[in-house]
């Protein structure tokens, strides 16, 4: 790997590569939670998260799985890019509990009162749930997680950003059983086969 340089946030380099904290934050998600969402809306001012599912790592035990209510649902919703990746419908999120009513089970989840929290893609996840939470007048407290995304490019020595599938590929892992693929337990759940992955490259 190439020479350590210290991080900056307002400087990019290629490939984006830590390895000095690299082995070391892998090591510290030998026990944590792993957490995917899914959002309706362009991820910003307009953006809903609509579901969330929180699973323990390794055990898989999952802690939280559940559609959440949008405020408002666009009338071309069955046409948008989001609908067509997960297929959640309008009905299901008409019946759903609302973000407020969500927000008592997952929010001991988010304050890392179980472990660490971990997701392969943290900005999109955390910001979604940000956003969805003041969307609802919840004013949400600091949320920190540990992107899964970054770690695997690092490790990788990518320019760019993988996807959880690339990363699904690259391990060779059997994502079959899980049926209902870009749904967040799903996600979540496959998300925890390339951590193991990933831990096991580093022993």
């Amino acid at each position: 790997m190439s020479t350590y340089t210290p991080y900056n946030p307002f400087t990019s380099t290629y490939p984006k590569l830590y390895p000095a904290q690299l082995i070391e934050t892998l090591s510290s998600l030998q026990s944590c939670l792993i957490l995917d969402t899914e959002a309706i809306g362009k991820i910003g001012k307009e953006g809903q998260c609509i579901e969330v599912s929180v699973v323990h790592y390794p055990s898989r035990e999952v802690f939280l799985n559940t559609l959440i209510q949008p405020i408002e649902i666009e009338d071309n919703y069955e046409n948008s890019t989001a609908y067509k990746i997960h297929g959640i419908s309008r009905e299901e999120l008409e019946r759903a509990p609302t973000f407020k009513e969500v927000w008592t089970d997952l929010l001991p989840l988010l304050v890392n009162k179980f472990g660490p929290i971990a997701a392969f893609n943290a900005d999109y996840d955390m910001r979604s749930i940000r956003n969805t939470a003041m969307k609802n007048g919840i004013n949400p407290p600091p949320l920190k997680a540990t992107c899964l995304m970054k770690l695997y490019d690092s490790l990788r020595e990518l320019d760019f950003y993988a996807s959880l599938d690339e990363a699904t590929q690259y391990y060779n892992i059997d994502t079959s059983k899980y049926t209902e693929r870009h749904r967040a337990l799903a996600d979540t759940l496959i998300t925890c086969d390339v951590l193991q992955a990933m831990l096991e490259e580093i022993k």
